[in-house]
C-alpha cells in the first residue's frame, strides 16, 4: 500500500494538498481512477502537471486531462543523468553536466538545438541516452518550450517532495489510517496558519526603498492591486523595482546582429565567473516573429 498525495500551488504561491489516496499499485488503471475522480469532484483541469518519468502516470494524465500540459521534473532528470551517464563519462561527467544545463536553460529553440548537437558530438558515450530518452521529450523539460507555460516558477516536484517528507517523518508502517489522516490534517492546518500569518504581515505598511512601482508604473500597479493577492502583488512589485537597476545601452546598427555566425561557438566550460553571462538566446530567434519595419529601437541590457 502506498500513500499518494496530489498538491497544487494556490493564488498565494503556497502549496495545497487537494487529494490523498491509499493505492495498491502504480499501474495505468490506478492512476486513471485517481485523476478521473479528482476531475469529477473538482471539475478543474490544471494548466500544467509536474511528475517524474513514470510512464503510467504520464499516460493517465494525457488521457484524463486532455488540455493539461505534462512537464518532467528536472530534479529526477538530474538523478537519472548521474545514474545513467556518470559511469560512462567518468571524469568528464561534471564538465558534461555543466554544459547540459547551459543547453537546457537556453531561451530559444535554435540555440538549444545548436548546443544539443555539440553535446552529442563532444560526448558520444552519452549520445544514445540523450537522443533516445531525453531529446524525444525535450518539450517537457527544456526551457525553450516550458518557459512558454505558466508554472509559478516551478521546474520540479520539490513542493510535493517537501510535503511527503513532512508527513513521512511522522508516520511509519505501523501507523493506523486514523493517525495517518491526523498527520495529513495537521500539515494542512499548519499551512493554513502560515498563509494567514503571511497575509497579515503583508498588510502591515512598511518603510523601505522608494516605491518605484508607483512612481514609474502607477497605472499598471493600480490594475494589479485589483486582481492580485498580496503575495503575488509583492512579487510583481519586486520585479518592477529591479527593472530600474539594469545597465542598458542602445544598439544603433542592430541589423548586423542577425547575420552573426555562432556555428563554431562552443558551449562554455565553466570559464565564466558568473552564469548570467552565458548566452541564452539568439537575436534572430528573438525577433523572428516581428516584421523588421516594426522594430524601432534595440537595446542591450
Amino acid at each position: 500500500m502506498m500513500l499518494c498525495i496530489i498538491a497544487v500551488v494556490d493564488n498565494n504561491y503556497k502549496s495545497r494538498i487537494v487529494a490523498t489516496a491509499i493505492i495498491d499499485d502504480e499501474t495505468l488503471n490506478t492512476y486513471r481512477w485517481l485523476f478521473d475522480t479528482i476531475l469529477t469532484e473538482t471539475g478543474i483541469s490544471p494548466g500544467v502537471i509536474f511528475t517524474d518519468s513514470d510512464p503510467s502516470m504520464i499516460q493517465s494524465i494525457k488521457e484524463i486531462y486532455v488540455n493539461t500540459k505534462h512537464l518532467l521534473c528536472i530534479f529526477h532528470i538530474d538523478l537519472n543523468l548521474r545514474k545513467k551517464l556518470k559511469g560512462k563519462l567518468g571524469n568528464k561527467f561534471e564538465e558534461f553536466h555543466h554544459k547540459f544545463y547551459i543547453c537546457r536553460n537556453s531561451l530559444c529553440e535554435d540555440l538549444f538545438e545548436l548546443q544539443w548537437n555539440q553535446l552529442i558530438d563532444q560526448y558520444p558515450a552519452a549520445a544514445k541516452y540523450l537522443s533516445d530518452t531525453l531529446y524525444i521529450n525535450k518539450e517537457s523539460w527544456a526551457i525553450p518550450w516550458i518557459h512558454k507555460r505558466f508554472t509559478t516558477g516551478a521546474q520540479s516536484t520539490q513542493r510535493i517532495e517537501s510535503i511527503n517528507r513532512h508527513i513521512h517523518d511522522k508516520v511509519d508502517r505501523a501507523t493506523s489510517l486514523y493517525d495517518l489522516l491526523l498527520s495529513i490534517k495537521d500539515h494542512v492546518r499548519n499551512e493554513e496558519h502560515f498563509e494567514y500569518f503571511e497575509l497579515e504581515r503583508n498588510a502591515i505598511p512598511t518603510i523601505g526603498m522608494p516605491m518605484l512601482n508607483t512612481r514609474f508604473f502607477g497605472s499598471v500597479d493600480n490594475v494589479m492591486k485589483a486582481f492580485l493577492t498580496p503575495i503575488m502583488l509583492g512579487k510583481q512589485r519586486s520585479q518592477m523595482n529591479q527593472s530600474v537597476c539594469y545597465d542598458i545601452n542602445r544598439i544603433t546598427e542592430w541589423q548586423n546582429l542577425i547575420d552573426v555566425e555562432i556555428d563554431n561557438e562552443e558551449i562554455s566550460n565553466g570559464i565564466r565567473e558568473q552564469e548570467q553571462d552565458v548566452r541564452q538566446i539568439l537575436f534572430k530567434s528573438l525577433i523572428k516573429n516581428i516584421p523588421p519595419e516594426a522594430i524601432l529601437e534595440v537595446w542591450f541590457v
